[in-house]
């Protein structure tokens, strides 16, 4: 993606509409199958707390803006695979509004 004025307003309004649909907590799934789910607070969202499913060198600016393919993510899970490659994330339904399941 080229980082245009354009693009990264799109961008940032993309970010938010993700950390809305988590309720501010980590949609990664651990090893053991659950949710992460850790709570970050709004105020302390950062870009490192969007992690994209895959590479994003070959993605068209339209792919690397979609929301199917961004989660919301701690620090932690998004360092434990960095380039997207087997990070995964809570599957939902393809309608709305979006259901945020709750794992212990």
């Amino acid at each position: 993606m080229k980082r245009t004025p354009t693009n990264w307003l799109k961008y940032k309004s993309v970010c938010r509409r993700i950390a809305i649909r988590a309720d501010f907590k980590c949609e990664a799934i651990k090893e053991d199958g659950t949710r992460c789910a850790k709570q970050i607070v709004e105020e302390y969202v950062k870009p490192e707390n969007f992690a994209h499913l895959g590479s994003r060198n070959k993605m068209t600016d339209d792919e690397v803006m979609s929301p199917d393919r961004i989660i919301f993510s701690c620090s932690t899970c998004h360092r434990k695979d960095p380039v997207g490659n087997h990070t995964k994330g809570v599957e939902y339904p393809k309608e709305e509004p979006y259901y945020v399941p709750e794992y212990d």
